[in-house]
């Protein structure tokens, strides 16, 4: 009778000791499968930063483009009312009146009209680009919440852990327990 209860004994001690490995080897595992969920939710946040900033560089080139086309088509506006002008005042016309001027009036406004547009151009592609870097920012922003979710939920596996390996080597000592005392019938003492 003492072999089986020293088998017996043996047997829900090994059990226990099982019991408590296997909760804490799932508890790591969790865990492990949260952290790396985190660290690619942080990864991909980085990744969303450096587009957002990439947007905002290019925003800042599309304004930069913009303003230069306005300049260079207000410059050739001029450059095509000088050559007027010279052509006209080598004609021997008077070039500040009459359909001269008319014609020199007419080159300024088409030439601002075709620099303000190249301007609203570059700051609309500008805008485009802004756009994007904000909804890159908010997808950075939603990457580093999801990873704060999963560093907690690592962080409640282990708990969990901890707690399923208390209870498991409670269990098996209130098992050890009635195991011995079955094996030795105190009670009947």
């Amino acid at each position: 009778m003492a072999m089986m209860s020293i088998i017996g004994l043996t047997a829900t001690a090994l059990g226990t000791y099982s019991s408590i490995a296997n909760a804490n080897a799932q508890a790591a595992q969790q865990a492990a499968a949260y952290q790396a969920q985190a660290q690619l939710s942080e990864y991909n946040a980085k990744i969303a930063e450096q587009n957002a900033k990439l947007s905002e560089e290019q925003a800042s080139a599309e304004r930069r483009q913009g303003y230069e086309e306005m300049e260079s088509i207000r410059l050739k506006g001029a450059k095509a009312i000088g050559a007027q002008r010279a052509a006209a005042g080598a004609s021997g016309a008077v070039v500040d009146i009459g359909s001269n001027l008319d014609l020199q009036l007419d080159t300024a406004q088409l030439s601002e009209i075709d620099a303000i547009n190249a301007y609203n151009t570059g700051i609309d592609n500008a805008y485009n680009y802004e756009v994007q870097a904000w909804n890159a920012r908010s997808q950075a922003a939603n990457y580093r919440a999801q990873a704060g979710s999963y560093e907690s939920a690592a962080s409640s596996a282990r708990s969990t852990g901890r707690y399923n390996a208390w209870n498991a080597a409670l269990g098996g000592i209130a098992s050890f327990g009635s195991t011995w005392g079955s094996a030795t019938n105190w009670w009947n003492y």
